[in-house]
């Protein structure tokens, strides 16, 4: 299992945050939390892209992995165990509202 790095966000109001993208093309399955502080309110999703594995981050394309969307209860959020067949994973945090902070993390296996 490999842990990627935690993205943590100071968010207030409404407004979208994104991880950095993860290099995936390795990863047979992932998992991800999100833990909030304060009292942030919103919804964690995925998004994927098949982009070359040399892309730029700034270049890559992004696409919402299908019912793949959880929203806070009690400031945390679990996206449970998914099958992994892309080059590039990362986080999404759309905030409905609070002020706080938010921390998102995915876990993986693979090679």
């Amino acid at each position: 299992m490999r842990n990627t790095p935690a993205s943590t966000f100071s968010v207030s109001g409404i407004g979208i945050v994104n991880s950095v993208w993860y290099p995936a093309d390795q990863w047979f399955s992932f998992s991800a939390i999100a833990l909030g502080t304060g009292t942030i309110a919103g919804t964690m999703k995925v998004q994927v892209s098949n982009d070359s594995v040399d892309s730029k981050q700034a270049d890559i394309v992004a696409f919402d992995l299908a019912g793949v969307t959880v929203a806070l209860v009690a400031l945390k959020g679990v996206i449970p165990k998914l099958d992994s067949a892309y080059n590039w994973v990362r986080l999404v945090f759309t905030s409905s509202g609070g002020a706080g902070a938010i921390t998102m993390r995915l876990k993986a296996s693979g090679v």
